[in-house]
């Protein structure tokens, strides 16, 4: 058995039915956030050894199905060269969200080719309900808020 062949795998992903998100998002209608979802794929992944348990960064993800209370999730994933390990989340067969997670290498990939997770610095700043920071929100509209 080769190394890669070590970590791949598919695993049952148990998001409790009454996880605090749902409560919030939204109230009459819950829906999983995406953010959680991506944590217990990446928890799951790293439980199985094909990640480290420091230094990740998300190289893509996408999502095609909401999540919401007391779905039964399927989690499989693959382990590429260089680290990386791609992942697809499903439901009865059908996807609800894929992605690739990587080891954090800041010195090898200019940062607008991964979505890294969050630096101390991007923590720092103000943001939005939907994660804007001030960089990507127009100037007027941030000095505006102050006034």
């Amino acid at each position: 058995m080769s190394a890669a062949d070590r970590h791949d795998g598919e695993v049952g992903l148990d998001i409790p039915a009454d996880h605090p998100a749902y409560a919030g998002h939204f109230p009459g209608a819950p829906v999983l956030p995406g953010v959680v979802l991506l944590d217990a794929a990446l928890t799951a992944i790293r439980r199985g050894g094909a990640l480290p348990h420091a230094g990740c960064r998300i190289v893509m993800a996408k999502f095609f199905r909401f999540v919401t209370p007391g779905m039964p999730l399927v989690l499989r994933h693959r382990a590429l060269a260089q680290g990386a390990v791609d992942f697809e989340i499903s439901n009865a067969g059908e996807r609800i969200a894929t992605g690739r997670f990587a080891p954090h290498e800041t010195a090898s990939l200019p940062s607008s080719h991964a979505a890294p997770l969050p630096s101390s610095h991007a923590a720092s700043q103000p943001s939005s309900s939907l994660g804007s920071t001030p960089a990507h929100r127009p100037a007027d509209a941030a000095e505006g808020s102050r006034e």
